[in-house]
């Protein structure tokens, strides 16, 4: 019996830009995902449950940056892949995200390919 409902959502989009969610929510659907959308830090980190197996987490949050909530995830969810969208085209920024945990890093504006392969590959 499986651990949690088949249609419990597997993909975390968070990001405070109601454009971009629903985009990502649009193409995540497509690519067979069952996103759920978060806003903030502080919803994204009350999102997360068992059945997440991947989170899109912008850098830019309104309440806690990117990079607080990306630190605070391994607390309960040590193995959960997060992938950091960030507006800033910053190589020190990108770094701090991957030492921090992110399996990946894109710069927004992203190919949304680019971020359904990475989300392919983290599947696996």
């Amino acid at each position: 019996m499986p651990r949690y409902p088949e249609d419990a959502p597997n993909l975390l989009i968070v990001d405070d830009d109601s454009t971009i969610q629903r985009l990502l929510e649009m193409a995540a659907k497509d690519q067979g995902w069952r996103p759920e959308t978060a806003g903030n830090g502080h919803e994204a980190l009350s999102a997360i449950g068992e059945a997440t197996e991947a989170v899109v987490l912008d850098h830019g949050l309104p309440d806690m940056d990117g990079m607080e909530v990306l630190s605070r995830i391994p607390e309960r969810f040590p193995d959960l892949p997060v992938i950091m969208l960030t507006g800033l085209n910053d190589a020190e920024t990108a770094v701090k995200a991957l030492r921090a945990g992110a399996a990946d890093y894109l710069t927004k504006p992203f190919e949304l390919k680019r971020l359904f392969d990475i989300l392919r590959e983290i599947r696996r």
